[in-house]
């Protein structure tokens, strides 16, 4: 991840695969995502809703703020549109498939992507919900607090799916992300 990333000149795409990968989140859920959405002040990015996430608000640490703080100024100068990710020319949003695009371009040379070959040898945006909860739970976070960043659903989970209201992230939840989430760049 941090070769993939590290790879990746253009500012608009280093904070698309970043946010990604700090945050784990599906593709639609980040592509809808507005300029309103995203809350530099508090260091958290609110998700719209959506069926499947139950936790909309995750935090951005320094380097995911950093980077997306230079997109912002990039993003100003480029387009007015409401949608976050936007086009260099203009024409709003960008489309749902631009950001396997952008993975396919920069993850093939780096041996990370077959564009013909089976589903697991090719990077997708998906890959990056997976290394996102791989890496947490590596790095020992609780299984809870990973279904809580990830916006999954608690039923399951006997006590805590009557009793935690994941909207609301816990500082202790935040402590463990900030401590378990790499630095990238």
């Amino acid at each position: 991840m941090k070769q993939l990333i590290g790879s990746i000149e253009p500012i608009r795409e280093q904070a698309m695969l970043l946010t990604l990968a700090k945050h784990g989140v599906r593709r639609d859920e980040y592509l809808c995502l507005k300029d309103e959405n995203i809350d530099l002040r508090r260091n958290e990015i609110i998700y719209p809703q959506k069926a499947k996430r139950n936790n909309r608000v995750l935090p951005i640490d320094d380097e995911l703020h950093d980077v997306l703080m230079e997109y912002k100024r990039w993003r100003a100068k480029h387009e007015t549109s409401p949608w976050f990710w936007v086009t260099t020319f203009g024409g709003g949003k960008i489309h749902k498939d631009y950001t396997n695009e952008v993975l396919a371009y920069y993850a093939e040379p780096l041996g990370l992507h077959e564009p013909n070959g089976p589903l697991e040898k090719r990077l997708t945006c998906h890959c990056f919900r997976k290394w996102f909860t791989h890496h947490l739970f590596a790095k020992g976070m609780d299984e809870t607090s990973i279904m809580i960043l990830r916006g999954d659903s608690l039923k399951g989970k006997a006590w805590t799916g009557s009793y935690l209201e994941p909207n609301e992230l816990t500082e202790q939840i935040k402590k463990e992300y900030f401590k378990c989430i790499p630095k990238l760049l």
